[in-house]
């Protein structure tokens, strides 16, 4: 998990995938997210090229399947910044943030949040930029 905070872009692809490995395991899921992950993660979703986010979006998704971590991405202000991401043009990234948003709302504290974010509106708003190429 300290890895993650490596300057080196080369590696950070084979840690998200290794941490991602380790994450899918409960046990290693939650001692990955008291090493202060979440936080990390949610950097390299903010900053990083869009290869490196779907990674990070896809570790967090596993992550969150554990509620501990949900919470930390909560207290972390995560909510809104993963649905100002979810205007991309990324498929990949689109899916992979989806997939992340399904998992944290679970939670009743996170749909809350999740709702006073402005979370049903974006959603809306990409379920209608699917059907703008329907005609009636």
């Amino acid at each position: 998990v300290y890895l993650l905070r490596t300057g080196e872009l080369s590696l950070l692809p084979l840690l998200l995938v290794a941490l991602m490995s380790l994450a899918e395991r409960p046990e290693c899921s939650n001692a990955i997210g008291e090493l202060d992950c979440v936080d990390v993660l949610l950097r390299v979703l903010e900053e990083y090229a869009i290869q490196l986010k779907g990674l990070a979006a896809d570790v967090l998704a596993t992550l969150c399947r554990q509620p501990a971590n949900c919470l930390e991405l909560l207290h972390l202000g995560g909510i809104p910044k993963l649905l100002s991401m979810l205007h991309t043009e990324d498929q990949g990234l689109l899916e992979a943030l989806l997939r992340l948003l399904c998992h944290i709302t679970v939670d009743v504290a996170l749909v809350q949040e999740f709702r006073y974010s402005g979370g049903i509106p974006v959603i809306c708003s990409l379920l209608g930029a699917g059907q703008s190429g329907v005609k009636h």
